[in-house]
């Protein structure tokens, strides 16, 4: 059976709790979807894994050009690749999507696994125009939409 001062301090709590969080939902602090992969196209509509991953600065959306070799695999984040004529080569890229526009970002991508159907995993450290940076790992479930490339 419950005290009286161990059921105070469990309403104190309670309110504190809700109280976090009327101020992160004030704030525009939006759960976090879950993190997605799947078959895409890159800006140069060359075929490419995209990945949806989601952060407290909006979500960022990753193309990784190409078909995904199997083990880990580190990728240096490049801007477009405006030469269709140019061979495809590694690449990857990462934009912040936020509702004033979107933002190429910069670092590094770390693909653990890919497994087509199934999901694909790593982590990442990206940096901002403004130098803060994003950094996390993702487990992301594989997404069913199919992209026509080219």
């Amino acid at each position: 059976m419950a005290t009286a001062s161990s059921t105070g301090c469990r309403r104190t709590s309670s309110v504190r709790l809700i109280a976090l969080v009327a101020v992160a939902a004030a704030a525009g602090a939006a759960a976090p979807r879950a993190a997605t992969a799947g078959a895409g196209c890159t800006q140069e509509d060359m075929q490419a894994l995209v990945l949806h991953l989601p952060s407290t600065a909006g979500e960022m959306s990753v193309e990784v050009a190409g078909a995904p070799k199997p083990g880990a695999r580190v990728f240096a984040l490049s801007g477009l690749r405006r030469d269709p004529a140019t061979p495809p080569r590694d690449l990857a890229r990462a934009s912040l999507h936020r509702g004033d526009g979107d933002e190429w970002l910069r670092g590094t991508l770390r693909l653990r696994r890919v497994e087509p159907g199934a999901g694909a995993a790593g982590d990442y450290d990206f940096r901002r125009a403004d130098g803060s940076r994003l950094r996390g790992r993702f487990d992301a479930r594989w997404s069913t939409a199919r992209a026509d490339c080219g």
